[in-house]
């Protein structure tokens, strides 16, 4: 399955994928995303490639790019939330 994650500046994106990943990662050491990076893994016999992208204005024009042939489209508002 192939998604895409995206989502304002500082909403959370990254924090919550890593919530969801079979292989917990420390939380307080995660940076924001620069451009985006590519998460795979799999979980309940799913397979699956995310890409996480940045929410800074200069890198927002870059989602639809991504958005084409994916399965679905995870938007962040606030995981804090």
């Amino acid at each position: 399955m192939k998604l895409i994650c995206v989502g304002l500046d500082n909403s959370g994106k990254t924090t919550m994928l890593n919530i969801i990943k079979p292989k917990k990662v420390n939380l307080t050491e995660i940076a924001p995303t620069i451009g985006y990076t590519i998460e795979t893994f799999s979980k309940n016999n799913i397979s699956f490639t995310i890409f996480d992208m940045s929410g800074q204005s200069k890198y927002r024009e870059m989602w639809q790019d991504y958005c084409k042939g994916v399965d679905g489209i995870i938007f962040v508002i606030d995981s804090a939330e």
